[in-house]
Parts: structure tokens; sequence; C-alpha cells
């Protein structure tokens, strides 16, 4: 953030977990390709009830980010 305070901690990744996930992204992006639109829809329906169990959590998290005050 602006104001360089520590947020949080991201671990590395080394070069064959990001091939790993490049592999995957597009095995997914086939499969997602392939499903209906309602289909797609229900899943991102279900994401975001599960994202908004974390609504405060996040947005704090992006307030710390962008270093605008609380």
């Amino acid at each position: 953030p602006a104001t360089l305070e520590f947020v949080g901690e991201l671990s590395e990744a080394t070069a064959s977990e990001i091939d790993w996930a490049v592999v995957n992204s597009h095995e997914s992006q086939s499969q997602w390709a392939k499903m209906s639109p309602q289909e797609r829809g229900r899943i991102l329906k279900e994401c975001c009830k599960k994202l908004s169990n974390f609504q405060d959590e996040l947005a704090y998290l992006l307030t710390l980010e962008s270093g605008k005050p609380l």
C-alpha cells in the first residue's frame, strides 16, 4: 500500500508449479467453453455466494492495498 505498511505475505511459485497452473488453466478454459451459458451462469452465481461470505475481509484488504484510509 501507499503507506508501505506490511499487509500480508504471499508464497512464491516454482517454475514447475507455474507450468502446471498454465496447463491446467488451458484445460479448464476448454471445459468452460463447452458449457452452456446457463451452466456457466450457475457456477458464477455459486462463486458470488461463496465470495460474499468474505465480503468484509475482501473490502478491508482491497482498501489496504489501494492505500486508502479505513
